[in-house]
């Protein structure tokens, strides 16, 4: 477990768990800025992230998405957004952005990513040629990681985003 700080949350979690929707609604209730490092991505390169895959591959991918995970380090009063694979794939800065900010894994059963995830042509695949093998391949393999970082976990497979914001909140203010 990473310790908790009140003024910066980094959700961490597999793609298509809900990430955004609750970093979004987060931020709302809370007042704070809501980043996700996806779309800064994207803004940089003027083009979405499959095709920054595509185009200059997953390696480019990574190194863009370390720069800006060690632009967050000093922002205050800020939901974070990561991708899927930024615990893997980012060791050194996560741990540094990690140990001074509450992190929260948003999860969410196998299947129900797969049917949040099937018809969603803007992702690309990660490793496996074929799609349900390639998330459920992967989501076993990050499963350990973002147990191992989070402080919380909730499951947007059980509990509603409203739920796990007020949860959360509610948490918070009593660290």
């Amino acid at each position: 477990m990473t310790n908790t700080r009140k003024d910066r949350i980094v959700l961490i979690g597999f793609r298509g768990c809900g990430k955004s929707t609750i970093g979004k609604k987060l931020a709302k209730m809370l007042g704070w800025e809501y980043i996700s490092t996806d779309r800064i991505i994207e803004e940089k390169e003027k083009m979405p992230i499959n095709e920054i895959v595509k185009r200059k591959r997953w390696r480019y991918f990574r190194k863009l998405e370390s720069e800006v995970l060690s632009e967050m380090r000093a922002s205050k009063n800020l939901i974070i957004d990561t991708g899927g694979g930024a615990v893997i794939e980012h060791q050194e800065e996560i741990d540094k952005l990690l140990t001074s900010s509450t992190v929260v894994w948003i999860d969410a059963y196998v299947e129900d990513i797969i049917r949040r995830l099937k018809d969603d042509k803007k992702r690309p695949l990660l490793n496996q040629s074929n799609f349900i093998e390639d998330i459920e391949f992967n989501y076993e393999k990050r499963r350990p990681v973002y147990q191992n970082l989070a402080a919380f976990k909730f499951n947007t497979s059980v509990e509603s985003v409203e739920q796990i914001c007020n949860k959360l909140i509610l948490e918070m203010r009593q660290k």
